[in-house]
């Protein structure tokens, strides 16, 4: 019993040896970087990772700025097709499709009183038809198999592709609710 205590702490004093040697070298190459990239002034250098979601964060428009950038689309697409209403016969009269989702949520709540009931109008009019093609084909393929969990799908990704101000109102948690309970439903 003594040999195997004596060979285990052997192995151990060996292996923490190792590993001590290791640290150590890791540490002298990582000073020698440092003080290559400080320029040898003797400085430290910090090195800051974001996560991904961090960087997806930092990478928001504030929504001050998304509002202004909605007036000015909106202004845009009026002076070119030269009309002073995005309707006509409660109808969409302009082309919203390249229009940013966040400037279209921005728009259709009157997002700081910027916008006329006419153009709060067309952008849920424009809403209303990405959602309607985001579900096209998941709709057409149940309707052909039977089988709808792909609409479910497809419901869930479009509105996990809203912007976080829409994100952030009941309507959107009760909707996304509401899927999610259909879904799970359906997969029982």
């Amino acid at each position: 019993m003594t040999a195997i205590g004596a060979s285990s702490s052997s192995t151990y004093s060996s292996t923490y040896s190792a590993m001590l040697a290791a640290a150590q070298t890791q540490a002298q190459k990582a000073a020698a970087a440092a003080s290559a990239y400080s320029g040898q002034s003797g400085s430290s250098a910090t090195t800051i990772t974001l996560s991904d979601a961090a960087k997806a964060a930092l990478a928001v428009k504030p929504f001050t700025e998304v509002v202004a950038d909605a007036r000015a689309s909106m202004d845009k697409l009026l002076t070119t097709a030269s009309l002073t209403s995005p309707l006509k016969d409660g109808k969409l009269a302009v082309d919203l499709s390249k229009v940013d989702r966040r400037e279209l949520y921005a728009m259709s709540v009157n997002a700081e009183q910027k916008f006329s009931p006419d153009e709060q109008k067309a952008a849920q009019i424009e809403l209303q038809n990405r959602f309607d093609q985001a579900l096209a084909g998941p709709t057409a393929v149940g309707r052909v198999t039977g089988k709808i969990d792909g609409l479910y799908t497809a419901a869930l990704a479009y509105f996990d592709s809203m912007g976080p101000e829409e994100k952030s109102t009941a309507a959107y948690a009760d909707a996304r609710k509401a899927i999610l309970g259909a879904n799970a439903e359906y997969l029982n």
